[in-house]
């Protein structure tokens, strides 16, 4: 019996504009594209379900137009953008050593949280 070889892709989830790279002077990405792996997809979708059902479908929305943004002082190369829907959404994008931009998690966090990221310069409110 012959084993077939897939070869497991990312896909293209969004465009980041270059004015949240600016702002956030960022200078190490090749592209502005925004892939996710079927793995981080999978880590969504299991780890955050709910989140996953109610907004995977507007990751690229999030790209396009947070109302924050700002850098994870805990993982070096890693962007978080805040979109305020029925939930506060964060989603963590990371820039990998290729200066490629990937979708690391996605989840809904409490307005505690956002608070407290504001006030500690974590986030800013995107341009």
């Amino acid at each position: 019996m012959a084993v077939s070889k897939t070869k497991i892709t990312s896909k293209k989830i969004g465009v980041l504009k270059a004015k949240y790279l600016n702002t956030l002077n960022i200078q190490i990405c090749k592209c502005k594209n925004v892939y996710i792996s079927p793995g981080a997809e999978r880590h969504i979708k299991n780890r955050h379900t709910q989140d996953y059902n109610n907004y995977f479908n507007k990751i690229s929305d999030i790209i396009i137009n947070p109302d924050f943004i700002g850098i994870n002082p805990h993982i070096s190369n890693s962007i978080e953008m805040i979109k305020i829907l029925n939930d506060i959404v964060l989603l963590s994008i990371a820039i990998n050593i290729n200066g490629f931009l990937y979708i690391s998690s996605m989840y809904s966090i409490g307005q505690h949280q956002l608070n407290s990221r504001l006030k500690k310069g974590r986030l800013i409110s995107a341009p």
